[in-house]
């Protein structure tokens, strides 16, 4: 073989590995192009499943709302003793509102103003209910002589 001869044939050979490597790069972009086309309409997908969760979850926080703007309207409806609507499965809707509890003094926070004038005793009180309870269970006779004179009027 001549060298013109060779040279053909390593131009012929170079021709079939570049034809080749064109092809193989056109696959390869092809397979770019398609995997972002797939990337693209999954995107667009997601885009239109997040604007369908995020307009359920707007739906969701109105009834949220709704419901409780009902429950704190059937709350300050609802009296101790009264009926107060129920679900279908019996539980009440809203809490039944119980008295408030009465604030009780403590030992320290008490005037000891009214004291017990029986003879002997020493005891004071912060009411004039809580003494006469006192004198009317402790010392008996001294009750019934203030009732018999009428410095007390008869509970």
């Amino acid at each position: 073989m001549d060298s013109q001869g060779k040279e053909k044939g390593i131009k012929a050979l170079n021709d079939v590995v570049l034809a080749h490597d064109e092809a193989a790069l056109a696959v390869m972009q092809a397979d770019s192009c398609l995997l972002y086309q797939k990337q693209y309409y999954a995107t667009i997908l997601l885009a239109q499943r997040i604007k369908e969760e995020m307009l359920q979850k707007f739906e969701l926080e109105k009834m949220i709302e709704k419901m409780n703007s009902e429950k704190k309207r059937y709350e300050s409806m609802a009296i101790p003793g009264i009926l107060v609507p129920t679900d279908k499965h019996g539980k009440h809707l809203v809490r039944v509102m119980a008295k408030p509890k009465r604030h009780r003094r403590t030992k320290s926070e008490i005037q000891r103003k009214y004291k017990c004038r029986s003879g002997h005793c020493s005891k004071s009180y912060g009411s004039e209910g809580s003494l006469n309870q006192h004198i009317k269970l402790k010392h008996p006779e001294y009750w019934n002589e203030i009732i018999n004179s009428g410095k007390v009027r008869k509970l």
